[in-house]
């Protein structure tokens, strides 16, 4: 999976930069760690997750179920923090406070 506009090369970029959309040194850690399958399996798992995750966080929100959007924003943000998405782990943590 790419973000619109960017290729996983791009996505990738000099850590503590700003428009870092994956921490390096996460995504080091999982080249060192798992094999090329395995880190496909966690990338696939991430990606057929993401649109439930998305629908059921908008749901909730739509219901006014506070409590739901900070169950699917947790779920979200420990995936995102795992495959090195700081940004994405960082605004789901906003979500949960």
């Amino acid at each position: 999976m790419t973000l619109p506009g960017h290729t996983w090369s791009e996505a990738v970029r000099t850590p503590g930069r700003s428009d870092e959309l994956l921490e390096g040194g996460s995504i080091a850690q999982l080249r060192e760690t798992l094999t090329s399958e395995m880190r496909a399996r966690l990338i696939a798992a991430f990606e057929q997750s993401l649109p439930e995750v998305l629908a059921e966080i908008g749901q909730a929100a739509r219901d006014g179920d506070a409590v739901g959007v900070r169950r699917a924003a947790h779920m979200l943000r420990g995936s995102s923090a795992m495959l090195g998405a700081r940004r994405l782990s960082s605004a789901c943590l906003r979500v949960e406070d």
